[in-house]
């Protein structure tokens, strides 16, 4: 027996599964112990992933595309009938190709994948930490509101070690940074999905939600892409991470100044920016759980100016498109209470002027 069908027998007759509130938890109810369990941590993890990654499919209508590192390579893949592990993989819904209104999610640093901020908050011990540990209820808010949502695989890098193995230590370092590792940046994966699923298509109200170094990523696309960015985005939020304030004096710092929100743990110097503050953590993987409700009350509002402005027709059919009422909304407890205790009709209105 190999070590993965050991892992694997662990695994089953532990019987570990997601609870009615989101918990991952054995089938006594037990939560993944690190102390006595160490050696099941990346075993636990990857099936984590595939856990998370079937909700999204088939609990809220995501399909998975492959945004290669070369914009010529996209032929290639369809040709081929196959996604290179190497080659990032985003996770998108039906209508994003047709949406005008989009929010494009950019995760932070280690090996995280789409729907996840901090894949650690699974299997800390402690319970309740779902909401701070995917990107769920980001998703079912956006659902709520009719949004199109693209979820990056900033990470693949990382996921996929044979793609980097033959890189130094230094060109690892810049690329957690965000630079230059033979065009397989952060930073380059948050460009090739602008340029194969917000370019071609008529998305006019781009929403950005990034965390930790997906901050950098997308500040860094509004450097190469400032027209067109300043033409299609309306909002930015950043979560702990790069605030966008050294740009401020710069060309268009006005425009970024206008529509960046950020929001930080408790302690930082976002604190200090007039389009910053502090949500009530002082743990930096927490911040974008902790955070959403204020998130999305910027987004919403800055998503109303968008809708206010359009031209009558245009205006009655993009708002046809709100409230879509997620009907995957399954997660049982106080966790999906809150959730949809927080959609509010009255919370995304937007008036003619």
């Amino acid at each position: 027996m190999t070590d993965y069908d050991q892992d694997e027998q662990w695994f089953q007759n532990k019987g570990w599964h997601f609870d009615r509130n989101d918990d991952f938890v054995d089938k006594h109810g037990n939560m993944f112990d690190f102390k006595t369990q160490s050696d099941y941590y990346e075993f636990i993890h990857d099936k984590l992933q595939v856990m998370l990654h079937k909700r999204l499919v088939q609990e809220y209508g995501f399909k998975m595309l492959a945004v290669p590192w070369e914009p010529t390579a996209s032929a290639s893949l369809k040709a081929q009938g196959r996604i290179p592990r190497d080659c990032p993989r985003v996770f998108v819904t039906q209508d994003v190709f047709v949406n005008p209104k989009v929010l494009i999610i950019v995760q932070g640093l280690g090996k995280v994948t789409p729907g996840q901020w901090a894949r650690k908050l699974f299997t800390n011990g402690q319970k309740g930490q779902f909401d701070c540990a995917s990107q769920i209820p980001y998703i079912e808010r956006a659902l709520h509101l009719g949004w199109a949502i693209i979820l990056c695989d900033p990470n693949r890098p990382e996921l996929s070690p044979s793609a980097s193995s033959t890189s130094t230590s230094g060109s690892m370092s810049m690329w957690l940074r965000g630079g230059d590792t033979r065009g397989r940046s952060r930073s380059d994966h948050v460009r090739r999905v602008w340029e194969d699923l917000i370019r071609p298509y008529p998305s006019k109200c781009v929403m950005f939600v990034a965390f930790s170094a997906g901050t950098v990523a997308t500040l860094d696309l509004f450097d190469t892409c400032r027209k067109e960015f300043m033409r299609r985005v309306k909002a930015v939020v950043l979560l702990d991470g790069a605030d966008g304030s050294s740009r401020y004096s710069r060309m268009n710092g006005a425009w970024l100044y206008k529509h960046t929100r950020s929001f930080s743990q408790k302690g930082s110097d976002s604190r200090n920016l007039r389009n910053g503050e502090e949500v009530n953590t002082n743990d930096h993987d927490s911040v974008p759980g902790v955070a959403v409700s204020r998130v999305f009350e910027f987004l919403e509002w800055r998503h109303s100016q968008f809708i206010a402005q359009l031209p009558d027709e245009q205006y009655h059919w993009v708002r046809s498109l709100y409230h879509r009422r997620p009907t995957t909304v399954r997660r049982g407890g106080s966790a999906a209470a809150r959730l949809l205790s927080s959609f509010s009709d009255s919370s995304s209105s937007s008036h003619r002027r």
